[in-house]
């Protein structure tokens, strides 16, 4: 008997922070309600680059349209540890899924991996 491997879709994206805090003073506001929840904003511009990198990863992973920030949700878990929510329809697709963030310098990048049903 055969057993059917798992797919994994992986996407990654890294962001130069004063580029990205450049971007935001010239899109400001606009640009924030374009690609942030609310609850997503944040004063220190370290943790708004890794959850703009965190959303293009998984555009990335999941081939979704550029464009498609406010379908994901970036949140940390009560161990401090960051996790993406996807809408429910994902939940028919995708058996698990994980996001990794890390900051270096002027850097931050993000890695997200999903598993296929």
């Amino acid at each position: 008997m055969q057993t059917k491997e798992p797919k994994v879709r992986v996407g990654i994206d890294i962001i130069f922070i004063p580029d990205f805090k450049e971007q935001l003073s010239m899109g400001g506001a606009e640009f924030k309600k374009r690609v942030l929840h609310s609850f997503e904003l944040s004063t220190k511009i370290e943790t708004l680059a890794g959850i703009f990198a965190s959303k293009e990863a998984v555009i990335k992973a999941l081939g979704l349209p550029v464009g498609s920030w406010l379908q994901i949700e970036v949140k940390k878990s009560n161990s401090g540890k960051p996790e993406v929510i996807l809408p429910n329809n994902f939940k028919k697709v995708y058996k698990s899924w994980d996001l990794s963030i890390s900051h270096a310098g002027d850097y931050a990048v993000a890695v997200f991996v999903a598993v296929l049903v």
